[in-house]
């Protein structure tokens, strides 16, 4: 199974850096927006990662969410944690798994927003292995995860 996999995530880098960019891009956003909408209508969830900002200023929660989560949280689960787990085990999956559980784990709000960052972490892992250059994957990992969050903030804010 792990051939199977790596296989699948090395033919992902033969798409077009551009292209692959905007393939992950949408796949994370369009997951958040159906996840959140289903969670929200069948089980009326409170927005708990918000309530934890409400006393921040607008500027501060911006600068907060949009660069500085995403370029530590990048620096640490994609690239040290797989870099390192790559390193010690020779294998993308457990990388990927490791990279994707312990993002998830530090979003904790409650167990649904856990579930949605397992997948993102997962995604976010995997988008990490289709490049070969890692400064490139951090930084395309970084912009991504970025924009996504600047679309939520967005939403979350203004609508």
């Amino acid at each position: 199974m792990n051939t199977f996999l790596v296989e699948k995530i090395s033919r992902l880098s033969l798409i077009k850096p551009s292209k692959r960019f905007l393939l992950f891009l949408g796949l994370i956003v369009t997951f958040n927006y159906a996840y959140t909408y289903f969670i929200d209508f069948f089980f009326n969830v409170p927005d708990i990662v918000e309530n934890g900002l409400e006393n921040m200023s607008f500027p501060f929660k911006l600068i907060l969410l949009i660069l500085i989560a995403p370029l530590f949280e990048t620096l640490v689960f994609q690239f040290a944690i797989i870099e390192i787990v790559k390193k010690i085990s020779k294998n993308s999956i457990i990388a990927i798994l490791m990279s994707a559980l312990v993002f998830a784990s530090t979003h904790f709000y409650d167990f649904y927003y856990v579930v949605s960052a397992l997948i993102v972490g997962l995604l976010l892992a995997i988008f990490y292995l289709t490049y070969k250059n890692r400064t490139f994957a951090f930084f395309s990992v970084f912009f991504v995860h970025s924009i996504n969050n600047l679309i939520v903030f967005i939403d979350n804010t203004f609508f």
